[in-house]
């Protein structure tokens, strides 16, 4: 995807699908692009996790996808299309957003809030999916798109370290206490374990 060049967005959707198909595991069954020209709340692309039916349309994993390099770089133009297009596109069983650019790709939780920025041509695949590195893309991978592995699963978030992230919100390990959620998921009190996944659409 890296040396793609080419006029149209669709163009690079073939190079998407095998990204997502060869480095992060996915079925190409479970990787749906939608061609320009649809109408409705329906994204460029749509993960189908391993743990659903592949005609339930449900998608742990929706994206934007723009053919111009490094579009998304900037955080302007990312807060831009959000409001414009991938927020609609969010349902109640979303874990993750992107927006994906031929060498970016940028994580978002279903309420909008930012992940990370991965700058792909500064990474090798295995960094990407390196549970442990800064730009650690294995959240993405097929194998933890099952309920189970979600419900628990850990990662980096703006420099906060993997063993204190979740997928909607920023574990203090200190107090234990839930931050970076909605208003009502402010409770100052311990609790013995991760939060489950957050089902609500933002």
């Amino acid at each position: 995807m890296l040396g793609w060049s080419g006029d149209s967005e669709i163009d690079l959707y073939p190079y998407v699908r095998e990204l997502f198909a060869k480095v992060f595991g996915y079925p190409k069954d479970h990787i749906h692009l939608v061609e320009k020209g649809n109408q409705g709340k329906v994204p460029d692309l749509a993960l189908v996790s391993a743990d659903v039916s592949l005609t339930s349309n449900t998608y742990w994993v929706v994206g934007e996808v723009k053919r111009e390099r490094g579009v998304f770089r900037s955080r302007d133009y990312r807060k831009e299309q959000w409001e414009k297009q991938l927020k609609d596109c969010v349902s109640a069983d979303t874990d993750y957003a992107l927006f994906i650019d031929p060498i970016t790709i940028a994580v978002l939780r279903p309420d909008g809030s930012e992940i990370e920025v991965v700058e792909l041509d500064k990474h090798s695949v295995v960094e990407l999916l390196s549970p442990m590195a800064e730009n650690s893309l294995a959240p993405l991978r097929y194998e933890n798109s099952v309920e189970d592995h979600r419900a628990h699963r850990v990662h980096r978030v703006s420099g906060v370290p993997e063993d204190l992230t979740d997928a909607h919100g920023v574990i203090d390990k200190k107090s234990q206490s839930i931050v970076g959620q909605e208003p009502t998921h402010y409770i100052h009190e311990s609790i013995p374990v991760l939060p489950e996944r957050s089902v609500g659409a933002p």
